[in-house]
């Protein structure tokens, strides 16, 4: 988070705030609805791999892709920057008999950098 310039407040305030995701498949799509204190969002991703593009609220332009990758859904968006390319992946795998969902984040940076983290997730029955 440092690098996509958040201090050092907003980063601890960040890692500590509860995340909620649901997920749901409708028509060969993922539909991950994403619920956090600050609110939420519902994020579509084709599962047939086709690519996306668009453009962020920054102006800067955009392409992403989710795919099936042996046991793995990886979602892959690069963003076009001024300085060069930034790529975010995400593999997503299940473990524990389905019960957790293990999230893999790589953010590449122009400059060379590879940041990466891993998220759990533990599946709630209602």
């Amino acid at each position: 988070m440092e690098a996509g310039g958040f201090g050092w407040v907003e980063r601890n305030a960040l890692a500590k705030l509860p995340i909620t995701q649901v997920f749901t498949v409708r028509d060969d799509v993922l539909e991950v609805l994403i619920d956090t204190p600050l609110g939420d969002r519902t994020e579509r991703l084709p599962l047939s791999g086709e690519v996306k593009t668009g453009t962020s609220p920054k102006g800067e332009p955009w392409e992403s892709r989710t795919r099936f990758e042996g046991d793995a859904l990886t979602s892959t968006m690069r963003v076009t920057l001024a300085e060069g390319t930034r790529t975010f992946t995400i593999r997503r795998t299940l473990h524990d008999e389905r019960t957790v969902l293990r999230q893999t984040l790589v953010l590449a940076l122009p400059d060379g950098r590879v940041l990466q983290a891993r998220r759990l997730f533990r599946k709630v029955t209602p």
